[in-house]
């Protein structure tokens, strides 16, 4: 079988959890001997591929445009889901007037300004984003949604959420946890030629620095304590001055 891996067009430029789980599902998947490729091209020719894997719903403004190419070359699409709205920490944490304007949006409304503006500071305007415009940033989500036929989330919990957001009637999925790299988290035995085992016991922050991660309150948190914080992860880029 050969896959092709697709997701937002600046993944490799602004990297987080959805890259790695990506690269990581190729890696495995090659093991088993399935020929994944990877491309953030809006419209790849797919000739040479049996299916199209989407990941990341919350990006649809970049897989819309995948998932009508795969469709008009008759691919089938199965989705990586890593669904989950931001709507709490826009609306409590955020700060400034966005966080109070959110608190008189729908989630979906909160989802759809943030696309637009981070599209539109970023110089990356293209047409999934003028489908965004017209058809809203629900209505991108739901189509992607109702034509995917399976689905891979992290937890029966995700995919819970999905199908009662988009009102799916049984819809096939296989729950998928993210897992651990042996080659970082090893045994005992093996932890004496890890070249990790200095950071043994610390407080470990594996994720983008922003906001929503909280990672400014987590070091205030740590400062004046015993624990070693470690963190793991870039900043963002729209929040650099955060």
């Amino acid at each position: 079988m050969k896959v092709l891996f697709q997701t937002r067009t600046n993944l490799f430029d602004a990297p987080g959890g959805d890259m790695v789980q990506m690269l990581k599902t190729k890696e495995f998947l090659e093991k088993e001997g399935v020929s994944v490729d990877i491309s953030l091209e809006l419209e790849p020719n797919l000739d040479n591929y049996d299916l199209v894997h989407l990941f990341n719903l919350m990006e649809p403004q970049d897989i819309y445009i995948q998932m009508l190419n795969a469709k008009k070359q008759n691919k089938k699409i199965v989705l990586s889901t890593i669904y989950g709205l931001y709507t709490e920490f826009e609306r409590k944490a955020r700060g400034g007037l966005f966080q109070q304007i959110a608190n008189y949006l729908s989630p979906y409304q909160i989802a759809f300004v943030k696309n637009l503006v981070k599209h539109y500071k970023g110089k990356r305007m293209h047409k999934g984003v003028y489908k965004m415009i017209f058809k809203g940033y629900y209505g991108l989500m739901k189509e992607i949604v109702d034509n995917t036929i399976v689905f891979l989330p992290n937890s029966h919990s995700e995919m819970n959420r999905v199908i009662l957001d988009f009102k799916l009637n049984n819809p096939k999925y296989v729950s998928i946890p993210n897992a651990i790299d042996k080659s970082v988290f090893t045994s005992e035995i093996d932890n004496q030629n890890n070249p990790y085992n200095r950071f043994k016991d610390c407080i470990l922050c594996a994720a983008r620095i922003e906001g929503r991660k909280s990672t400014l309150n987590l070091v205030r948190a740590i400062k004046n304590t015993d624990y070693h914080l470690v963190l793991v992860g870039n900043e963002s880029k729209n929040q650099k001055n955060t």
